[in-house]
C-alpha cells in the first residue's frame, strides 16, 4: 500500500519539531522535513536536525521527486535561490543523474533525481536559510550535510 501524502501549499506552516520522511511510492515523491531552532545565544547559529533521505533505484520511465520543507522556530526561511543545493565539487555517482536541480516551488524546494546504483553510494547537500528581519534579510547559517542523501538499490521502507 503506497504512503500517503498531504497537499503542501506555501501558506502552510509547518511546527514539528521531529525530522520527517515519508515516501509516496505510487508517485514517486520523498518529502523531508528539516527542523530549525534559533540558537540560545544572541547572535549564535540556529539548530538544524535533519532526516536521512534514502532514493530508492529508479524504475525505467519513472524518477525520484524530492520535497524539502523547512520547519523553523523563529524567523527562518529557505534562500530563494539556493536554499537547497547540490554540492557537485564532490563526484555524484555515476548511476545518479540530477534531472532537475533543487529550486523553489511553492514554498518548498524540489529536485528530481534518477537513481540507477548497484551498491549503497551518497551524496551531499547545502541548506541556506535566511533570518527575516524588519525591512531586511539576512543569511544566517548554511549547513552542510555530509553525507545525507542515500541513494540504494532496494526499496526504503
Amino acid at each position: 500500500m503506497p504512503a500517503t501524502m498531504e497537499q503542501m501549499t506555501a501558506a502552510q506552516v509547518t511546527t514539528t519539531t521531529t525530522p520527517t520522511v515519508t515516501y509516496d511510492w505510487e508517485n514517486f515523491q520523498i518529502n523531508a522535513t528539516v527542523i530549525v531552532t534559533p540558537s540560545p545565544e544572541p547572535g549564535g547559529a540556529p539548530t538544524f536536525i535533519d532526516p536521512l533521505i534514502a532514493i530508492p533505484s529508479s524504475t525505467p520511465g519513472r524518477d525520484w521527486i524530492v520535497t524539502w520543507t523547512l520547519s523553523a522556530e523563529g524567523e527562518f526561511e529557505f534562500d530563494a535561490m539556493d536554499g537547497i543545493k547540490i554540492d557537485h565539487e564532490v563526484s555524484l555517482p555515476d548511476e545518479v543523474l540530477i534531472l532537475h536541480e533543487p529550486a523553489l516551488v511553492d514554498g518548498h524546494f524540489q529536485a528530481t533525481f534518477r537513481n540507477h546504483v548497484e551498491e549503497v553510494n551518497s551524496l551531499r547537500y547545502f541548506i541556506n536559510i535566511f533570518e527575516r528581519s524588519v525591512g531586511a534579510r539576512k543569511l544566517v547559517a548554511q549547513f552542510r550535510h555530509d553525507p545525507t542523501i542515500a541513494v540504494v538499490k532496494d526499496p526504503v521502507g
